[in-house]
């Protein structure tokens, strides 16, 4: 087995360790990202902590259902538009991210191969905003510059069930088509979590040769789940029963993985 895949073995582990007491706390997440200056959202979530499971609703464009299984070390994929799903082990997508990024670190784009593990500056103070102690974390890189606004959350658990979930949910955005590395996320939740924060404001800029893009999200956390939030929690588990079950290559449009071969391995 090669150091990288031990680590990640090490990684999965330990964090789904960690991740139950955290995830047993039930909240509500709802984000919208800009794009530039727009005023409308360019993507809407609503990210719902639920009995241990994460259920990430794309409430705009092909309202995809992503739910974050860490007892079971998967995540699962819900096309609601194609009625189709699939999924995919934590540990599986810990070596496709392995093996996308050897192939990027071997490329010849410069840019792609400096962002797979980002060198930031971090700055960090504190403010107040109507009556509430703020952080501000700026991370700077020649690649990437993030401003974060990040608050302490009313319960301390929801800081590593976050940084559990968008961890992973980074990942697993960038073995998809049109995936971006996950370095810098990883080290903007590092950061976040490391001062007991989760965030409330996030800008992030691009600055890609020739170009630079900027992008801002805004993240609204209720620690209290609806009883919409319940229906559609119920809704998503009626779709992992009723929908077609396809291949996760085949679902996202992705070409057959071939998994690393590894001494004395049970075949699936």
């Amino acid at each position: 087995m090669k150091v990288p895949q031990i680590l990640s073995c090490i990684v999965l582990a330990a964090g789904t360790q960690m991740a139950m007491a955290a995830l047993a706390l039930d909240f509500r997440v709802e984000t919208d990202v800009f794009i530039g200056t727009e005023k409308k959202p360019a993507v809407e979530n609503l990210t719902l902590f639920s009995d241990g499971q994460v259920y990430d609703f794309l409430l705009s464009g092909s309202k995809e259902i992503t739910i974050y299984d860490p007892a079971r070390g998967q995540f699962k994929l819900l096309d609601t538009e194609r009625k189709l799903r699939s999924a995919i082990s934590t540990q599986l997508l810990l070596e496709k991210v392995d093996a996308k990024e050897g192939a990027i670190a071997k490329g010849e784009d410069s840019y792609l191969r400096a962002v797979i593990k980002p060198k930031f500056e971090t700055r960090v103070e504190e403010f107040e905003e109507n009556g509430e102690t703020r952080v501000r974390i700026t991370l700077t890189s020649k690649e990437i510059i993030y401003k974060v606004v990040g608050a302490r959350p009313e319960h301390a658990g929801a800081v590593h069930a976050y940084r559990q979930f968008g961890d992973f949910f980074a990942r697993f955005n960038f073995v998809r088509p049109g995936g971006f590395p996950p370095g810098s996320r990883l080290a903007l939740d590092q950061a976040l979590a490391e001062r007991g924060l989760v965030p409330i404001e996030i800008e992030r800029t691009d600055v890609i040769p020739g170009k630079k893009l900027e992008r801002r999200s805004r993240h609204l956390i209720n620690y209290i789940l609806s009883k919409q939030d319940h229906q559609k929690i119920t809704a998503a588990g009626n779709y992992l029963t009723e929908f077609k079950e396809l291949d996760f290559e085949e679902h996202s449009g992705l070409p057959p993985f071939q998994t690393a071969a590894k001494p004395g391995a049970n075949k699936r």
